[in-house]
């Protein structure tokens, strides 16, 4: 599998590299499809006691399936070993999902990696051209966690969104 590695805060060792594509390659075994690409983004916190913490992101994408862990640990290794159980757990899931799968899901029944669930809501949205400092602003008076609008910038729909730590954050399709 192709990884790509990122880091911030912290400079990635060759054991560690080494670790995570064996982990992935396994992992990538268990896929039902091949040619899946990763992503591995270790960040390093610090906190406010002066501990320090070690975030690793793990990233999966192949063709339409995208798989994603994240897990938090006072070591880059006991974040991986949480991420790769974690990535582990989806994968199966996902496997589980592919088996069981027999027709075509009805808009109104879903079977979410071999849970039930309903879309309750459907909705159509005007999205309306304006840049993103105005989406936001639009966003903050609506009282909403997000905002889908049509980026004056780009000419594409976007969506700007609230993060759990109070930032904004921008989905932006990817050229296809």
């Amino acid at each position: 599998m192709k990884l790509i590695f990122k880091s911030k805060g912290i400079e990635l060792w060759d054991d560690f590299e080494a670790d995570v594509q064996d982990k992935l390659d396994k992992l990538e075994a268990m896929l039902p499809a091949k040619g899946f690409e990763g992503e591995v983004m270790v960040r390093k916190l610090h906190h406010s006691n002066k501990e320090e913490s070690f975030v690793v992101q793990l990233t999966l994408t192949g063709g339409t399936i995208f798989l994603r862990a994240e897990e938090q640990a006072v070591s880059p290794d006991a974040s991986l070993d949480l991420a790769y159980e974690k990535l582990t757990r989806q994968v199966r899931r996902f496997k589980d999902k592919m088996k069981d799968k027999t027709g075509i899901v009805g808009v109104k029944d879903l079977s979410v990696f071999g849970e039930e669930r309903s879309l309750r809501k459907s909705k159509r949205v005007r999205v309306k051209p304006m840049y993103l400092s105005d989406a936001i602003e639009q966003m903050e008076l609506l009282d909403h966690d997000f905002y889908m609008f049509l980026n004056q910038a780009t000419q594409r729909v976007n969506v700007v969104y609230r993060r759990a730590d109070g930032e904004y954050g921008l989905l932006e399709p990817d050229e296809v």
